[in-house]
Order: structure tokens, then sequence, then C-alpha cells
């Protein structure tokens, strides 16, 4: 029996000219964002692309495969070409009246919907799970990373047969529970959202493409994500919603949580851990680098997160008695203390040699130092533009 993912690669090959018109189309269409079908938190979207039952037959029927790759895959010629094993499979979902879609084309803003059910285990805990899909991308990551420039094919990712295998990996997301086994324990839990989000940012940027503006970033944050146990989560659910204690997102002045009334607030973690800042990385240059995160370290790791950050961003002005903060510090103060004087106090402790001693006589004198805040950085690591759109169905 051919594996899920060759299945669905296939299929995407079959697909791929019917895919690569949708989002060329949306490219060329200056009015693109305006059109569609909208979705909550994430733009407007069209209806995916489909293709007819004799489309499909056809398409399959000029696939070939060589020996060598149906040998390798123990791929049986028959399913190649029998649309009826593509649908019984859950490779091809039906939409609209005798045409089919791809489940991942259904709503691009669910990551994780390369398949739509999951059953079984392939690691031990949802903790391993995640350390296991951040090696399977950096590894197809690696092969479309320039040395030289620093820099990341998003494009070439989407197209690459490995990244199959990493987003079926992460469809396991929609059978974890988030307050069940080895996540009931709330450091647990902790580790594992952490590494989730960062695995889904660089989901999304190969999936969906990179916000440039400030609405494309409200868009991508608020409307991307995964199916979690069931229930979707965007990004900033899962940063403010879970993460941050259910607090609100810091623009929203006169909110006094982030889920409301959703029964979703019951998974958030009990206390809000300030030290998470330095660990999430939202895919900026300006963020914390990416680490993966474990049960039994997690208190370790993120003093060494804050440590670091902290360490490479303060910059602190003896004579004209003023510190130079990472923009993070600003958005989130509140998150660090109730003053100016406690969110330093927080970060002298955190900071070495000289810049500790400096800051920590600085507050000694009782006078709070004057407070700027660094240009942040929403740059990428991405070779070329590759704007956000919910209507980007390949690289």
């Amino acid at each position: 029996m051919a594996s899920y993912a060759l299945m669905m690669e296939t299929m995407k090959r079959a697909m791929g000219h019917r895919r690569m018109e949708a989002t060329k189309m949306e490219a060329s269409t200056s009015m693109g964002w305006f059109r569609g079908v909208w979705r909550r938190g994430g733009g407007k979207a069209r209806a995916p692309p489909t293709m007819t039952e004799s489309e499909i037959t056809n398409a399959l029927a000029s696939i070939e495969l060589s020996s060598r790759e149906r040998d390798e895959k123990d791929l049986e010629v028959v399913e190649v070409y029998s649309l009826d094993s593509y649908v019984r499979e859950g490779v091809l979902v039906a939409h609209g009246e005798s045409s089919y879609a791809l489940p991942m084309d259904i709503d691009r803003r669910v990551l994780n919907s390369y398949r739509t059910t999951w059953t079984g285990r392939v690691t031990k805990t949802p903790v391993e799970a995640t350390a296991h899909w951040k090696k399977m991308f950096s590894v197809v990551e690696s092969r479309h990373f320039d040395d030289k420039k620093g820099n990341v094919d998003y494009g070439a990712i989407a197209l690459d047969d490995r990244y199959g295998e990493f987003e079926e990996a992460t469809c396991e997301l929609r059978s974890i529970r988030l307050n069940e086994g080895q996540l009931a324990n709330e450091d647990a839990r902790k580790a594992f959202l952490l590494n989730v989000y960062n695995i889904a940012v660089k989901h999304a940027f190969v999936n969906v493409g990179i916000p440039e503006t400030p609405r494309q970033r409200s868009s991508f944050y608020g409307g991307v994500g995964y199916v979690i146990g069931g229930d979707f989560y965007t990004l900033d659910d899962i940063e403010h919603g879970l993460l941050r204690a259910n607090a609100p997102h810091p623009s929203n002045k006169f909110a006094s949580n982030h889920f409301k009334d959703r029964h979703e607030a019951k998974y958030a973690l009990s206390k809000l851990d300030p030290r998470i800042h330095f660990a999430l990385n939202c895919g900026a240059n300006s963020c914390p680098p990416i680490r993966a995160y474990s049960t039994s370290s997690i208190d370790a790791q993120l003093d060494l997160a804050a440590s670091a950050f902290l360490n490479s961003t303060v910059v602190i002005n003896e004579g004209k008695s003023s510190v130079t903060l990472s923009k993070i510090m600003s958005w989130y103060a509140k998150d660090f203390g109730n003053t100016t004087h406690e969110v330093l106090r927080f970060i002298a402790s955190r900071l070495k040699d000289h810049r500790k001693a400096a800051l920590t006589s600085m507050l000694a004198s009782g006078k709070t130092p004057r407070v700027t805040y660094a240009e942040y950085d929403w740059a990428t690591d991405t070779s070329e533009p590759r704007p956000f759109s919910l209507n980007r169905f390949v690289g």
C-alpha cells in the first residue's frame, strides 16, 4: 500500500497546474485581498482550486513514475491511477458538484490539514513530537538555505517532496489534547506550546507567505494556525490565550482576556511567565533565536534564553542615565512589571558583568533611568519577496 504522503505528493503533482493558476490569479489581481470568502481573523480567501473526475484521471495518466521510485516507495501502479484510492484515503475531498480539492486547499489558514484524520502516535510524548517536527523541518530547510547570504528559499521548500512528510507529521496535533497525559503538567504544556508556535511560523511562511504590513501581520498571526485536539488555534491564540495565561493582545487596551467566553480558556497556563517572550520567534530578524524546549529543562532553558536575549539587546548609557531596550519590552511591559522601575529590575537581574553593575547602580540611586526602544526589524530570512496570501497554493 502506498504511503499517504506519497499519494498526496502525487496528487499535488497532478493538480499542480490548476493550483499554480489559482496562485498566479491572486498575485495578478490588485483587488485580490478584498475578494472571496471572509475567514475569521484571516482576511479573505477564494474557493480552493478544484478538478473534475475526468481532469484528475487524465492528469494522473500523464504522470510518469520511475520503477526505482515505485520500488523505493512500494507503490502499486494501480494506486497511482485510481481516483477511488485517493478519495478513500482522504487525499481528495469532494468540493462542489463532481469536483475534488486537496484537503489543505479548503482552508489555507489551517496549516495542519495535509490530512484531516490522525490515529496513533509517532513519538512517545507530545513534547518529543514537537522536537521531531522541528528536526524534520530543519532537514528540509537546510536543503534550501544559502550559506553565503544566510537566507532561505521558502518557495523551494514548498515544492520539496520531503516537506510533505513534515506536513503530514504535524497533523498529529489533531489528536493531542492540551489537558491530558503529559500536557496536564504545565511545564510540559509550556514547552510544547513554545515549540508548536515556533514551528507554526515557519510552516506558515512556506504555505501562505510572509506578512509585510501591519494589516497583513494582524491577519497572519490572528488568522493562521493549527488544529490541536479538535480546536483551531491561531498564532495569537497560542501566544496570548495559552502561553500568556489568557492575557489580552497588547493592542487591545480594553480587553481583560484573550479568549473571553471561549472554552479554550481552560487550556491556558495558570500563570504568565514573562520569559516566554525570549523563546517565541515570530519570524522577524529582531526575534529571539529558535530552540527546542523540553519538559525537564524548560526552566533553565528559559533563564538562558532571557539572559542571552537581554545581554545582546540592552544598551546602557551611564553618562546620560539612559537604557535602550528591544521593542518587545515596550509591547509587553506589563508582563515584566507594573512600573518602569520594576521592568528594569527584571532586566538587571539577568544581565552580566558591566551591564548588570551599571543598571543596578542606576536603579540604586533612586532615580529611574530614561528608557528608549530600538526600532523593531520585521525583515525575515527569506531569499525573495513572498507576500502573505490565503490564496497561495504552491511555492
